[in-house]
């Protein structure tokens, strides 16, 4: 066998013996990922929803005075400072936004 034969006989050994590993990592990195969106699902409106603990839109307008902007108005260099969807939501529409971010 030529060298360069002998290196793609090893690396196709190499990746036919980590399939299952690939599998169940993948797998189980995807199950984690579910339960964190299930569970953000049901926490983010009382977290983060009209009535919660930091509610959005409160959080939002000290962002607007902090960065001098008008209740509508949205600058570049205010999304970049703090890259959130919320500066393109309206602020009586913020617990259909976070329903609709979490399933996403």
């Amino acid at each position: 066998m030529a060298p360069s034969e002998n290196k793609s006989v090893d690396k196709e050994c190499e990746l036919r013996g980590f399939w299952l590993t690939r599998i169940v990592f993948l797998r189980s990195l995807a199950f984690i990922y579910s339960v964190a969106f299930a569970v953000s699902l049901f926490q983010n409106k009382a977290l983060l929803g009209e009535d919660g603990i930091l509610p959005i839109p409160v959080y939002m307008n000290r962002l607007r005075s902090h960065f001098k902007l008008q209740s509508g108005e949205t600058k570049v260099s205010s999304f970049l400072s703090v890259p959130t969807l919320f500066w393109f939501v309206p602020a009586q529409h913020t617990d259909t936004a976070l329903n609709i971010i979490s399933n996403t």
